[in-house]
């Protein structure tokens, strides 16, 4: 690999360290079955280096702590994912489908080995992904222990997180080939683009968080069912209409509700 400029160096460094901010982001905010924390790693190790993509990978957990301070204690599956991306790289084996599904698998495997011992030991076996701690949920509910369950749990978000970012950069690099820009200006374009895109959900999140949310733990509730005067006990749709009734529209057919008793 040819040498580069401080300053280029610098760029690529800071460009993959927000990628990888931007995805957790994306990822913890909108709850989606992946952990998107190290595009920034993979990328960075590719163009770089395994030492670069470890010290990219490592920088974004010590940086979250700030959300969540035990998530340096994982920068050992961020190191351990630059350092094989970066020698991955160098061996070209992004240059093939094949060997880039097998290098994610790979990962998978790894994440997996080193996650599940610290989620034991810090979060009583949690992923931290709603979609993980899901699988976990189902799997143990059905008579697994809770040790598979977790395993299994965690493998689910690191195999389809790992496995399809390594995709992505084989993806990125095949296109390469299709544009005229210099392989490693395209990288950091589009790096650069995802890093652009974060101040936005920053403020999506932020408009969100600021709209009034309605608390209604302090409304007295009152259930109805089979038991005090809705005899079907679940409803299918409710509608009112102008004159104040309530319609609810259940199996057994159609009732009217007054504000006192059903019909």
């Amino acid at each position: 690999m040819k040498k580069r400029s401080i300053v280029w160096i610098f760029l690529i460094i800071v460009a993959g360290l927000l990628c990888n901010l931007a995805g957790k982001f994306v990822a913890s905010n909108f709850s989606i079955p992946l952990w998107l924390d190290c595009i920034g790693t993979m990328l960075s190790a590719y163009i770089l280096g395994p030492v670069a993509g470890a010290s990219v990978g490592l920088a974004t957990n010590i940086i979250w702590c700030w959300s969540d301070p035990m998530q340096w204690v994982y920068g050992l599956v961020s190191i351990i994912t630059g350092i094989l991306i970066g020698i991955s790289a160098r061996k070209e084996v992004f240059d093939d489908s094949s060997k880039s599904m097998n290098i994610g698998a790979l990962l998978a495997i790894l994440s997996t080995a080193i996650s599940v011992p610290l989620n034991f030991l810090f979060y009583d076996g949690a992923t931290g992904n709603v979609w993980g701690d899901g699988v976990s949920g189902f799997l143990q509910d059905q008579g697994a222990s809770k040790v598979f369950g977790c395993i299994a749990g965690e493998f689910y978000i690191d195999f389809v997180d790992k496995l399809l970012l390594c995709l992505l950069l084989f993806a990125v690099l095949k296109l390469r080939k299709k544009i005229s820009w210099h392989p490693v200006r395209r990288i950091l374009a589009g790096m650069l683009v995802l890093t652009i895109l974060t101040p936005l959900f920053l403020c999506s999140k932020s408009v969100e968080a600021a709209q009034p949310s309605s608390d209604y733990s302090s409304y007295i509730q009152t259930v109805y069912n089979s038991t005090n005067g809705l005899p079907c006990g679940k409803t299918n749709y409710v509608a009112q209409t102008p004159d104040g009734t309530i319609w609810v529209g259940c199996y057994d057919g159609l009732y009217s509700y007054d504000g006192r008793t059903f019909t």
